[in-house]
C-alpha cells in the first residue's frame, strides 16, 4: 500500500510539473525580410523601394485558428497590403482579427502575416525606431484561440522591433557564446 500511494504521489507531482512546465512565454513579433528583428533604412530615395516583414507567432502552447493584434507602424514605413492566408476581419493597421480553417503549426515559430510595405526613409538620419505589436484595440490583450487542447481563447505577449538600431544585434553560435567565458 505504501508503495503504491508513493507511486500515485510520484505519478501526481510528476503531472502538475509537466503541466505547469513552460519554458518561454508566448510572443508575437516582427521579422524583417533579412530575417532579423532589427533592419536599417535603405540608401534609397523615400517612396521608392517595396520591402516586406513577417508577424512570427513563437512558443504557442498549442495550435491556433485565430488571432487578434494590431502592429504601431512608424512613419518610417507605409504598409501596403497583408498576407496572411486565412479570412480577415480589418488590417494590421487598425487591428486584424484572423482565423484559418485548419490549426497553425506554432509550437514553436510559425509565420501569422506577411506585411508588404514600402520603405519612407532614406539612411538612418533617426535611431531605435520602434514597430510594435500591440493587442487588438477591443482587447486587452493580443489573443488566440487555440482548438485543441483546451478550445480557449489565450492571450500572447507582442513584442518591440527596432528600425536603425543602435543595438548591436549578430547572430552566433553556443560554441562562440561558451568561448565568451573560458
Amino acid at each position: 500500500m505504501r508503495k503504491f500511494l508513493l507511486l500515485l504521489l510520484l505519478v501526481v507531482a510528476l503531472g502538475v510539473l509537466v503541466a505547469s512546465a513552460r519554458a518561454w512565454p508566448t510572443n508575437v513579433e516582427i521579422h524583417f525580410s533579412n530575417g532579423r528583428e532589427a533592419i536599417d533604412c535603405p540608401d534609397a530615395p523615400p517612396g521608392t523601394i517595396i520591402d516586406s516583414l513577417y508577424i512570427v507567432g513563437r512558443f504557442f502552447s498549442c495550435c491556433p485558428v485565430m488571432v487578434e493584434y494590431k502592429v504601431t507602424y512608424p512613419g518610417a514605413l507605409t504598409r501596403l497590403s497583408d498576407n496572411t492566408g486565412g479570412l480577415d476581419i480589418g488590417d494590421s493597421y487598425a487591428g486584424i482579427i484572423t482565423s484559418w480553417p485548419s490549426p497553425l503549426d506554432c509550437l514553436y515559430e510559425c509565420v501569422l502575416n506577411k506585411v508588404i510595405f514600402l520603405w519612407m526613409c532614406q539612411g538612418c538620419a533617426d535611431t531605435n525606431i520602434p514597430i510594435v505589436v500591440v493587442p487588438h484595440p477591443l482587447w486587452q490583450c493580443f489573443r488566440y484561440k487555440c482548438l485543441w487542447p483546451d478550445d480557449y481563447i489565450h492571450c500572447a505577449i507582442g513584442m518591440t522591433s527596432l528600425i536603425c538600431s543602435t543595438l548591436p544585434i549578430e547572430k552566433t553560435t553556443w560554441g562562440q557564446i561558451k568561448e565568451l567565458y573560458r
